[in-house]
């Protein structure tokens, strides 16, 4: 599943030994990401707080009607929110659809079993292990070790 490729794909980029100077950018497979991405986000690793930031979203429907006029309003409060969350220096969640990740921290063995093993335990149940959610599991890692998460409105998605 989606969880073991990027676990393997956080292994692979550690045998590249990555430094705090480097970003891990993660897309879904139907968003397109502006060319300028590394460029636009960068800047804010510079700070040693910042693990990831996240980005607004533009959904791409080709016929307008109520569709359409949904996603922009879903999207639309979604910029809001996430912008008020950004002041404080966390947000809610560090969306799947793109988010840039510090590459030292996606390369942590806690960082990558928190991907791929995440689970819960549940007191009918027992563990349950999450099938999605990842961008939750990154999001709770990078909150538990106290770094920074920020929102950057005026870069943008398209899905």
């Amino acid at each position: 599943g989606k969880r073991d490729a990027l676990a393997r794909s956080f292994r692979l980029i550690a045998r590249q030994s990555p430094t705090a100077r480097d970003i891990v950018v993660l897309v879904d497979g139907d968003t397109c990401v502006p060319e300028d991405i590394v460029a636009r986000t960068a800047p804010f690793f510079t700070d040693p707080q910042v693990g990831a930031v996240t980005t607004d979203e533009v959904a791409e429907t080709p016929h307008p009607g109520a569709f359409r006029d949904w996603f922009n309003l879903r999207f639309a409060q979604r910029n809001v929110m996430m912008s008020s969350q950004g002041l404080a220096g966390r947000v809610l969640t560090l969306t799947g659809r793109m988010s840039i990740f510090r590459a030292d921290l996606v390369v942590r063995p806690d960082f990558i079993w928190q991907v791929q093993a995440d689970s819960i335990a549940h007191w009918r149940l027992g563990r349950v292990t999450f099938l999605t959610g990842d961008d939750k599991s990154t999001w709770f890692w990078l909150l538990s070790h106290g770094f920074l998460m920020r929102y950057l409105p005026d870069v943008q998605a398209w899905s």
